[in-house]
């Protein structure tokens, strides 16, 4: 299992046919006022999955990580790998996972960590400026 792209937006859904969409990618951010917090955002994640993956429920765990370096937040997002259309095959699929209500306590430069078990799959930066 691998990340092939991930991103935040101010949503992002999947269509019937697993088609993802998107709506507002950043990776910038405004506040007059500190602490902060910003109402929603989603993360957007393409997944490409090896025919020796197994199929199954895999827990991702989705850190926001602060400028100070600490942990802000924490989400567990699970992905469930069906049967692939094509067996012997890779594949790709998405997931996406709404975050509400995310605090940011100064300005400066975020991101998003996804980790499955204690390996890193990818990072999404994003920076939080005062106007």
């Amino acid at each position: 299992m691998r990340i092939t792209s991930a991103l935040l937006c101010d949503a992002a859904n999947l269509s019937g046919d697993g088609a993802l969409n998107v709506l507002g990618a950043f990776t910038l951010l405004y506040a007059q006022e500190f602490p902060y917090v910003h109402p929603s955002m989603s993360l957007a994640i393409q997944f490409e999955f090896s025919p020796d993956d197994a199929i199954g429920e895999y827990l991702l765990t989705a850190l926001l990580i602060d400028p100070d370096g600490a942990i802000a937040r924490e989400s567990h997002v699970p992905v469930v790998v069906s049967e692939p259309a094509e067996p012997g095959r890779s594949f790709r699929m998405h997931v996406t996972e709404f975050l509400d209500n995310v605090h940011h306590g100064t300005p400066g430069d975020y991101e998003l960590r996804i980790l499955y078990q204690t390996e890193s799959l990818a990072v999404v930066p994003y920076r939080l400026i005062r106007y």
